[in-house]
């Protein structure tokens, strides 16, 4: 999930990232925690990486399936620090964007 403000303290210069392993799904429906990231300025200012138990992922022919997370990767960083860069990146354009939008309409 990204959020172009903070979400605990609403501060529109720290984007805020939470990830996790698989399909959001596991992470909206509370049963994993998620990696918290927090980016201003195109800087990785906070990092909390949560132990993710369980991945959903989906199947091939249609549904979802659980799948336990090995034991070694469970503390692993869900996102690369490149990719919370990018998606830092892609927030910050959404949110002009919507701006510019908002301003044309209204």
């Amino acid at each position: 999930m990204l959020f172009t403000a903070d979400p605990l303290t609403s501060n529109r210069k720290v984007l805020s990232i939470e990830a996790s392993f698989g399909l959001g799904e596991a992470l909206v429906s509370g049963l994993v925690n998620a990696d918290i990231y927090k980016v201003r300025n195109g800087k990785i200012i906070d990092k909390k990486i949560s132990t993710k138990k369980l991945a959903i992922y989906a199947l091939k022919d249609g549904g979802t399936k659980e799948q336990e997370i090995k034991l070694e990767q469970q503390s692993w960083q869900a996102l690369t620090d490149e990719q919370i860069l990018q998606l830092e990146h892609m927030g910050r354009k959404i949110v002009v964007g919507a701006r510019n939008q908002w301003h044309l309409f209204p």
